[in-house]
């Protein structure tokens, strides 16, 4: 469980002008998967370079506020309360929730399956001709 002092950081963290230019994008793109593989591994990857982390992501003796790096091998409870902080300001910054972008890929997957069954049907139809 995360401490207010983490939540606070992880805010910042996920409102980076980097992360949510590229968080904005995926958004508009609707390039929903690769927004959740931001949200839940890309943008987390710097965490672990902690001689480059800004204050806010330190504890008050200079020490990285995440221990484990937000890495789900390490510590999978904090990897899940850390990428729920950054659903979180998904939704505030982007207007979009996380069950918002599940039903979008699903919708997306029904769809590109549907089209695959339609290219099979044409492709029958054309060799009984």
């Amino acid at each position: 469980m995360l401490n207010d002092k983490q939540k606070e950081g992880l805010g910042q963290w996920y409102r980076r002008p980097d992360i949510l230019a590229e968080t904005r994008r995926l958004v508009e793109a609707k390039e929903y998967e690769s927004l959740e593989e931001h949200i839940q591994m890309r943008s987390l990857f710097a965490l672990s370079r902690h001689a480059d982390l800004p204050d806010y992501m330190k504890d008050d003796e200079g020490k990285p506020l995440l221990p484990h790096n937000a890495h789900p091998r390490d510590d999978v409870e904090e990897w899940r309360d850390v990428i729920e902080v950054g659903w979180e300001v998904v939704e505030a910054e982007v207007g979009m929730s996380r069950d918002d972008i599940h039903l979008a890929i699903k919708g997306q997957q029904e769809t590109s399956w549907e089209t695959f069954l339609q290219s099979v049907d044409e492709r029958k139809s054309k060799t009984k001709q």
